[in-house]
Parts: C-alpha cells; structure tokens; sequence
C-alpha cells in the first residue's frame, strides 16, 4: 500500500529521514531536508545544503504543493555524516510555528522578529527577503534588504495567497541580515 504524501511526511517526520521534497513547481529545485511537522496547510523542513552536508535553516512550503517525497541511498549517507558529526537537529531546537496558514506562520515569525524570505513563485519579482513589519488579514508587510545589503526605503505589502516559500534562519539570510544593520524605524 502506498502511503499518502501527508502519510509519507508525517512517516519521514517521526523516523527523522532525510528526504527531497519535489513540489508541483517545475521552475523549483527539489526541496532536501528533515520534515519537522506538517500543519493543516503548510510544511516545515529542515533544510540540508547538499553541495557542503550542512544544516542550513528552515523552509516552509504548502502542503497541496508536494507531489512527491523520495528518499535514496545518498540520503541515508548524507544522514549517517551528519550523525557522525553531530549536526543533527536537537529536537528542542524545532523551531514552535502555527503550520495552520501563512498568516499564523509569519505572525509567529514576527513575534520572534525572523529575518526571513518570502517567495512568491513563479512572479518576476516574487522574492522578498527582511524584516515583517506588519500584518493583516489577507497580507504581510516586508521591508526589504537589497542585493547590496542595505535596507530599502519602501516597504511592500505580499498578499498570502501569492506566497508559496517561506525561509529563515538560513545562512543566507543571515548574511544580509548581518550586513543591513539595525531595521531602520
């Protein structure tokens, strides 16, 4: 019997599996990481960047968008370094998210004043990364860290239905973060 796709995250969840995520996107990259939980809408990985076998942060995708959960070989090595390592992730160190709808996810992350990145694929100009600065109820307000480094002077409103990745904590992020300084007031 064939496990759902909810089924088959929930699985790799409790065993602590490695996996790749692919999602109905074909412009985006398979998703490899630790499911952590799966909400009523969205999903939470902890992220593995594969070039260097090192944790790097989490993301959050919808749960509607995963089409297929695989798990190789390379996986199971790629699980066993990180062991031996010991780079796993300390279960106290899952991050406490509502996975419920965006809305609760990105309120969560503002209360914790995340930098995080928000990507509204597939649009142009679908990429966000900074600070939440407000939020309603059909939208969240980012102001922006440019491809310099440097806090941008506007601030843009990103509808929650046109978002379909949330990242924070990721070294990335982290780095322009750093660089930025001080979110201005």
């Amino acid at each position: 019997m064939t496990l759902s796709i909810r089924g088959q995250l929930a699985a790799a969840a409790v065993e602590g599996f490695l996996v790749q995520v692919v999602r109905l996107h074909p412009f985006s990259e398979p998703l490899t990481g630790f499911p952590l939980a799966a909400g009523r809408k969205l999903l939470l990985i902890h992220n593995l960047n594969t070039d260097l076998l090192l944790p790097d942060g989490f993301t959050v995708v919808r749960v509607t968008d995963v089409v297929k959960v695989r798990s190789t070989e390379w996986d199971r090595f790629a699980e066993r370094v990180l062991a031996d390592e010991g780079r796993l992730l300390d279960p106290a160190a899952v991050p406490s998210v509502r996975l419920g709808s965006w809305a609760q996810l990105l309120a969560d992350l503002h209360a914790r004043a995340e930098r995080v990145s928000v990507e509204c694929e597939p649009q142009e100009d679908g990429y966000f990364l900074g600070a939440i600065r407000g939020l309603r109820r059909d939208e969240v307000e980012i102001r922006p860290i440019d491809a310099a480094g440097r806090w941008e002077d506007e601030q843009w409103w990103i509808r929650y239905r046109d978002v379909t990745q949330v990242r924070f904590g990721t070294r990335y992020i982290e780095v322009f973060s750093r660089y930025a300084g001080e979110l201005p007031s």
